[in-house]
């Protein structure tokens, strides 16, 4: 601290009890703390600020130490002493299918040491001595055993076992590790610099069970020993409970005041320490005076922490001449007496305090480790006598100890503060400087004879240095307050102690048996988001006196998991959307309160759903307006339509919907508007449950080419197809032309093995084969600057079907998709989508390209353009083939003029400049006014970006002359 504290500010004193500053009456904590410590800057008036400054609900504050919090911004965490903590999420991940939660929870910014067989879930005790640590500490795997005995039942039927196996997994980290946990890098994103430095955290992975895990991810608590904390007495780092090391250590902490070791009064955090490490006896054993065990945000103000870590030791802490000091809650004996002597003027005295301030019962709660680490009231301490003199009446004040941990502890402090509050003597001494070496905090024996007072012990309260001016003359002083106290008020007999239950036995009735639940199945097609599904509905029944909820889950017969339909009070459960024709095993069972599940009870049913195609489309209508294509039909008035497809192709002759290409996956109105292209439009129609109509509506258009158009540069694939081929391959023999199908070595049809559904990929005898195959242009479209240009495809798709009689196909015959009768050129299950990349930058250096979209027809903005297609079949037995594969680039015709433009005389010429300027320039026309006889004009240079004009006389001599000139071109370049 600055030395020009001292001249401001004399004393500081922060009390369990209250806050006191001392000096001028306009004195702040801001002012008196400017440029020594870090506190808030909150402005208290000169005087006290009075009360505990304790939580003001410690319950709240305490479940806050246990929560796991998943927040970006969350503040940092100290431990001190013992406590039973959760923690930060800092990282969440999930793995193999979503089977494991990967979870690292930080539990504080220091090293700690963790307790073996304390770890919690949900608050049940899960944690295993056995593998835990070995004896040098090194953390290994804990298994997961849930302590399941004490709810009476055998720990084998935890649900946190699958039968044989741990669902969890957790290993410790306590902030000294210096590499990054292996098993994390090894099974999640995490990579060799997830080490958490100076981080104490915990690695927990789960494996989902939703018996195990009902209510999602399970809250972690572990008990820990926290921050290791200097003590000067010995000038060692070691973990301690003593309230003086710690309240020294926040003072020095980025967390708190940020002080240096140099503006604390070593003297007085020893004789502090030494009095909270004295030995207590109690009714059986023995305790230290005081312990402190608590945790401490980084978000907290120390104006906040201070007064309730002082209450673990019901102390003070004072600046006083540059340095911190603090006193333990203990009697301290005085050395210095006033008498009349040492007046400098009248004593006043305040015998009582007011009735608001006066009580004779202390309670609270404090942090029980025998009651989980839960906040629970000690007993209260009331004073018989004290009651009797406020007439009868107990009159109370709380007291929480959110640092304090024990029973017999809390009852000490709770008395200290009674027996404080009752010694309502107080003093205005105003003291010559004799007086000068009392400082908050100090006992003094003062002796009056007039007040009847001979070596009355009495504590500082205040101190403020006096000047006094008068007869021309300055005199200094110290003005005392002064409170009485006694030896009494710090003394503690084993027999004061209460006796205290912080578990009550408890007489509520076991509700560990519940019984089966019956299950009534019925289903019906419902609209739901104005669409037709088939629903099955369990109608519950059953379960026993203690059934809160029912649980229901259900899948197809063919599968091995079930999905689960959640829980809930009500007895009516239902699948949604289900699919024709399957038969689906649904089970139900019963949960109490306590989490106690009954056995499930089996039931199948096989769905009916919705088994007809939806109807065709009809009413097929075309407008072309410009360059769009104006679609619309009419509605389909099955009630499970879902949506319509628009496919098309450039065939006007014989077209066929398996050789047309998607425009349109999915649309739910019945029109719209399509670039405009000359071929033939297809729409056909499906239910929510995937089927098609029999027969696709079409019809063609004739579009002529759209004029003011100019084509700039045109990329053609085929035949070459010399662009990079992903699982493609070109055919040049099974077509009058070089086509671009899915790659193989033989025919689909000799493949072995099953089609894989999922992603559409099989194995051929040749080897893996997949259902999507990517080709990709052999170059970009290079513009030479930024232009906005009209761009069209001609694509060209024919199905390839190698299956043509009913035994080439393998499997089963019901398994061949399409319809028997259907029309054998509806299939949908091959398709070719192009896609496009854009870059503003020069293609040729290293550019940044747009993220891949699907390509239609309409204006891009861009200086290179490249493209892509992609191959996909869901049938194994099938591939598109492209024969025609080409993009073209246009920009329509542009016209720019100006009027009025004086030449000017400069030997060089006037220069104007096209804004924007064209991508190509086809034709400039000048006129001219105010010409003279033999007067004329040259252009002296031209190109897409502008021209110069220079106009000269019949002698040659440049002139001014005025002009006007309209340009023709194509191409815009675009800022």
């Amino acid at each position: 601290m600055g030395d020009k504290v001292e001249d401001v500010v004399k004393d500081v004193v922060i009390t369990a009890a209250s806050i006191y500053f001392t000096g001028g009456a306009s004195m702040t904590w801001a002012t008196a703390f400017t440029g020594a410590s870090a506190l808030t800057a909150l402005s208290y008036a000169g005087g006290a600020y009075d009360g505990i400054d304790a939580p003001k609900s410690l319950t709240g504050e305490v479940e806050g130490r246990e929560r796991n919090i998943k927040l970006p911004t969350q503040a940092r965490r100290t431990i001190y002493g013992q406590n039973k903590v959760g923690g930060t999420v800092v990282f969440l991940e999930t793995s193999d299918d979503d089977k494991y939660l990967h979870m690292v929870l930080a539990i504080a910014d220091h090293e700690v040491e963790f307790i073996p067989s304390s770890l919690y879930l949900n608050d049940a005790n899960v944690g295993v001595a056995i593998n835990g640590y070995d004896a040098n500490l090194v953390p290994r795997y804990v298994p997961f055993s849930f302590d399941w005995t004490l709810f009476g039942q055998p720990r084998n039927d935890s649900p946190f076992w699958d039968g044989t196996n741990p669902l969890a997994r957790f290993k410790y980290h306590d902030g000294t590790q210096t590499v990054a946990d292996a098993d994390l890098v090894a099974e999640t994103s995490a990579d060799a610099n997830f080490v958490l430095n100076g981080v104490a955290y915990i690695y927990a992975r789960y494996e989902w069970n939703v018996d195990a895990y009902p209510n999602g991810i399970p809250a972690l608590t572990t008990i820990v020993k926290g921050k290791k904390v200097f003590d000067p007495r010995d000038d060692t780092t070691a973990y301690s409970e003593n309230p003086a090391l710690i309240l020294r250590d926040y003072l020095t902490s980025d967390i708190g005041l940020g002080s240096t070791a140099a503006e604390i009064d070593d003297d007085a955090v020893t004789a502090a320490a030494n009095i909270c490490d004295e030995t207590v006896t109690l009714e059986s054993g023995t305790e230290k005076r005081f312990e402190a065990n608590g945790v401490i945000d980084s978000d907290k103000a120390p104006n906040t922490v201070l007064p309730r870590l002082l209450t673990s030791m019901i102390g003070e802490c004072i600046y006083t001449d540059g340095k911190w000091v603090m006193l333990a809650g203990a009697y301290r004996s005085p050395t210095i007496t006033l008498d009349e002597d040492d007046l400098a003027g009248s004593i006043s005295v305040q015998t009582r305090a007011s009735r608001r301030d006066s009580f004779n019962t202390v309670k609270g709660i404090f942090v029980s480790p025998q009651d989980n680490y839960q906040p629970t009231d000690y007993p209260e301490i009331t004073n018989a006598t004290y009651v009797t003199e406020d007439s009868g009446e107990k009159v109370s004040t709380e007291l929480d100890l959110p640092f304090t941990s024990s029973n017999t502890m809390a009852q000490r402090i709770a008395k200290i503060h009674l027996e404080r509050g009752r010694q309502q003597l107080i003093i205005s001494y105003p003291a010559k400087l004799t007086a000068f070496a009392l400082q908050v905090g100090d006992t003094v024996m003062v002796t009056n004879a007039r007040f009847g007072f001979s070596s009355k012990v009495f504590e500082v309260i205040e101190w403020s240095l006096a000047v006094n001016q008068g007869d021309g003359s300055t005199s200094y002083g110290v003005d005392l307050v002064l409170r009485e106290t006694a030896a009494g008020v710090y003394t503690w007999a084993s027999n004061e102690q209460i006796a205290f239950d912080p578990a009550p036995n408890s007489t509520l009735p076991s509700a560990f048996s519940t019984s089966g639940v019956g299950i009534a199945i019925s289903e019906e097609l419902r609209i739901a988001n104005q669409k037709a599904i088939a629903v099955i509905t369990a109608t519950l029944s059953g379960g026993g006196n203690f059934r809160e909820q029912y649980e229901v889950q259900f899948k197809k017969s063919t599968d091995t998991e079930f999905t689960s339909l959640g829980r809930s009070n009500a007895k009516i459960f239902d699948i949604l959307d289900v699919e024709d024709n399957v038969t689906y095993d649904i089970r139900a069972r019963s949960i109490t309160g306590l989490g106690v599940r009954s056995a499930f009870t089996n039931i199948s049913h096989q769905a009916v759903g919705k088994t007809a195609p939806p109807a065709n489309v009809t009413g097929l209508r075309v407008n072309v307006v410009g360059s769009e294509a104006h679609l619309s039909w009419d509605a389909v008035a099955d009630l499970d339509l879902s949506h319509y497809q628009i496919r098309f192709s450039k065939d006007t002759t014989s077209p066929s919907y398996q050789n047309a290409s998607t425009l349109i996956q999915k649309i739910t109105a019945t029109s719209i508007a399509v670039p405009a292209r000359t071929g033939t439009y297809f729409v056909r129609a499906y239910d929510t449950s995937g089927n098609a109509s029999l027969v696709a509506a079409n019809i063609g258009t004739s579009v002529q080419s759209i004029a003011g158009l100019n084509v700039v540069e045109t990329s053609t694939q085929n035949p070459a197809f010399a662009g990079t081929k992903t699982d493609c391959v070109i055919d040049e023999d099974s077509f009058d032309v070089p086509v671009l199908k899915l790659a193989t070595t033989i025919l689909f049809d000799a493949k072995t093995g099953n089609f894989d559904d999922a992603d559409g990929s099989f194995d051929g005898g040749g080897g893996e084969v997949d259902g999507l195959g990517t080709y990709e242009f052999d170059n970009y479209v290079e513009l030479g600057s930024k232009f906005t240009s009209r761009v069209t495809a001609l694509l060209d798709v024919v199905r390839v079907d190698y299956v043509n009689q009913f035994d080439d196909a393998e499997g089963n015959f019901d398994d061949r998709s399409g319809l028997f009768d259907g029309d054998p050129a509806s299939y949908d299950d091959t398709n070719v989508t192009l896609f496009v990349a854009t870059t503003d930058d020069d293609p040729s250096a290293t550019p940044t390209w747009s993220d891949w979209k699907e390509f239609v027809v309409g204006d891009y903005t861009a200086r290179a353009l490249k493209f892509k297609a992609d191959l996909t079949t869901t049938d194994e037995q099938a591939t598109p083939a492209i024969k025609t594969l080409a993009v073209e680039v246009d920009m329509p015709d542009r016209i720019t003029a100006d009027n009025d433009i004086a030449s000017g005389t400069a030997a060089g010429g006037k220069v104007v400049t096209f804004s924007p300027a064209f991508k190509a320039a086809q034709g400039l026309a000048i006129v001219a006014e105010n010409m003279a006889t033999g007067d004329f004009y040259d252009i002296v240079s031209k190109d897409a970006t502008g021209f110069t004009i220079r106009f000269k006389n019949s002698g040659g001599t440049v002139v001014d002359r005025t002009f006007d000139y309209v340009a023709k071109g194509y191409g815009e370049v675009s800022a």
